[in-house]
């Protein structure tokens, strides 16, 4: 079974669509963190006079926390388990039909592989690749938090890796992924 699932992971690896939906994903990830950015630009210069002074700095402040440390690594886990989700499928949706019409199903069972096998090392390979983008992500989202961090002009608190912090992690991480 274990062979299986290391063949699966190696075909999806050489396939084009694995890459152009990680593509995406970081794609997004970077929209949504400079938008964010270029939002809080906006709103701190923009409404001088027109927003009560205690509102407004209670609003930008929320956004400042959003886009640093440790704030931004729950919005990359928010935004990977959204698109994350919908790209998986379309990933394993293209994995079953690829192999349907190239016929290769056809070849593996033949080789006495049992159905159930089959797509369990399919399905395994497909969280297994999850695992390894939902990895990708958390970096990228902690590299474009210290650009924008960097762009903001502000130093990097780093209190906030304290021996709770990485229990909440994993316990990020977890959900995610389920």
């Amino acid at each position: 079974m274990t062979q299986l699932v290391l063949v699966e992971v190696f075909k999806l690896r050489k396939r084009w669509m694995l890459w152009i939906l990680l593509g995406i994903m970081i794609a997004f990830l970077a929209l949504l963190q400079f938008g964010m950015y270029f939002g809080y630009r906006s709103v701190e210069n923009e409404s001088r006079g027109q927003v009560p002074m205690a509102e407004r700095e209670r609003g930008l402040r929320e956004m400042r926390q959003a886009l640093t440390l440790p704030r931004s690594v729950e919005f990359t886990f928010d935004m990977t388990r959204s698109v994350g989700g919908i790209l998986l499928v379309i990933l394993a949706a293209s994995v079953f039909g690829a192999e349907y019409a190239w016929g290769t199903v056809r070849s593996t069972l033949i080789r006495g592989v049992s159905r159930a096998n089959y797509l369990i090392a399919k399905l395994t390979a497909v969280l297994l690749i999850g695992l390894a983008g939902l990895a990708v992500a958390l970096v990228v989202g902690v590299l474009l938090t210290l650009i924008t961090t960097a762009m903001l002009r502000d130093s990097i608190d780093w209190s906030f890796l304290s021996g709770l912090f990485f229990p909440r992690l994993l316990a990020m991480v977890g959900r995610t992924w389920f």
